[in-house]
């Protein structure tokens, strides 16, 4: 008999990624942290801490993502930066929403119950300025802002990435869910599992916005 469940969806704003380890503590239960925990941890996922850098700016450069713009104009980059702190989502320049989703099925087998299919899905939004005048201004300022968006735009895409990574490893740590005894319980640790490392990332989060000054350089 299959038994199929439909896991919530998880609005995750903007989700780090690095090294998440499993471990298993002095009574055998398993445990993840984002250092090495145990002689035997094991990578359950690794990606790059930061996001690659001098990539042109554009939709090309964001993957999958979908871009939303919201206006701004002006004739100097400060008139510009003024206006992406009032029209800017929570006064940030730019803003990435990722939305994870997962979804798993459990199989009853021969002395109890085990993961079957799991399913992940990564939808991201990313919102960016949009200078509507710019070719009314002096050639100076287009390539001050030319300069300000490629840096924010690179920003952005290790937050597009960061959900990817998230989205992979939700995947790997649902589908490696040990076997139960029943399904209910298979369910219930890998759902544990699953949030467990969304907890982890999501403290990598702010670690990236820090790093990266949230995508305005040092």
């Amino acid at each position: 008999m299959r038994v199929a469940l439909f896991v919530a969806v998880l609005l995750l704003p903007c989700l780090a990624h690095a090294q998440i380890y499993e471990c298993r503590d002095a009574v055998g239960h398993r445990v993840f942290s984002d250092a090495p925990c145990s002689p035997d941890a094991k990578v359950i996922r690794a990606a790059p801490a930061a996001p690659p850098s001098g990539a042109a700016w554009g939709p090309a450069t964001l993957g999958a993502a979908r871009i939303e713009y919201y206006d701004v104009s002006g004739a100097s980059l400060e008139q510009l930066m003024a206006q992406t702190r009032a029209r800017g989502t929570e006064g940030w320049a730019g803003h990435t929403h990722t939305h994870v989703a997962y979804r798993f099925t459990t199989q009853a087998v021969s002395g109890g119950c085990r993961v079957d299919a799991v399913t992940v899905t990564l939808d991201a939004v990313v919102r960016l300025p949009r200078w509507v005048d710019r070719d009314a201004a002096p050639a100076e300022a287009q390539q001050a802002w030319d300069r300000m968006l490629a840096r924010l735009t690179d920003h952005e895409q290790g937050h597009v990435q960061i959900g990817q990574s998230s989205a992979d490893a939700v995947e790997r740590a649902v589908r490696e869910t040990e076997p139960g005894a029943s399904c209910a319980e298979v369910t219930g640790r890998a759902k544990g599992r699953a949030d467990a490392v969304l907890a982890l990332l999501q403290r990598q989060q702010d670690d990236y916005d820090a790093r990266t000054n949230h995508g305005r350089g040092p």
